[in-house]
Parts: structure tokens; sequence; C-alpha cells
């Protein structure tokens, strides 16, 4: 077969084929809108959905990394404390003296802390 007939039958087959999936995306379903009118109705809903969740959502905000290493070394370093004791009312006592205080700092210091405290 010659090569301009084949360049003119693929042609032929592309316009079929493009025509027919046209035709099937313009024909009306029982409720009157066709396929496209539904596809581009799904899309505006869910962009409308997806944009208002954003305009709810809240930036986390948090102190400065300086502010951060601080409290972090606080807790570190309280932490540390509490592994040396064994006497659980020292414990007790250390836990209500020292580490409350650092780890609520720390728990405090972003608005929307993203695991929340513990």
């Amino acid at each position: 077969m010659d090569r301009r007939k084949q360049r003119g039958q693929s042609m032929a087959e592309y316009t079929v084929v493009v025509g027919a999936i046209v035709a099937a995306l313009l024909t009306p379903f029982s409720d009157g809108r066709n396929a496209i009118e539904m596809l581009e109705q799904a899309i505006t809903k869910n962009y409308r959905g997806y944009s208002y969740a954003v305009s709810l959502s809240e930036y986390p905000t948090h102190a400065s990394d300086e502010e951060m290493r601080r409290l972090v070394r606080e807790v570190n370093e309280t932490t540390a404390k509490l592994e040396a004791y064994t006497d659980p009312e020292q414990l007790a006592s250390l836990v209500a003296e020292t580490f409350s205080a650092p780890f609520e700092a720390f728990c405090n210091s972003w608005d929307n802390f993203p695991l929340g405290c513990f």
C-alpha cells in the first residue's frame, strides 16, 4: 500500500473516532445535561469546597527558632533529671515543680500544636 493512502486512511479514522467521542460527550442524559456540563459542575463544586476549607484554616505560628531550641533544651534537661529519680514520691514532686512549666511553655509556643500536648 502506498504511504499517501495510509496517511489518508489514518486521518479519516482519527476524524471518525474524535467525532464519536465528541458526540458521546455532547449527548444529553435523562436530566438534560451532557457529560461536559456534569464534569464542569463537579469540578466547580469541588473547587468551591476546597477554597472554603482553605479559607477556614489557620497557618500555624510558632516561636522563633532560638526560642524553640531553648524550650527543647529545657525539656531535655528536665527529662535527664527525671531519669535519675527512682523513688515515686520524689519523681512526682520533681514533675510538679520543674517539668510542667517548660513542657507547657513548649506546647504553648505554637498556637496550633500539630499533635496537641500529650
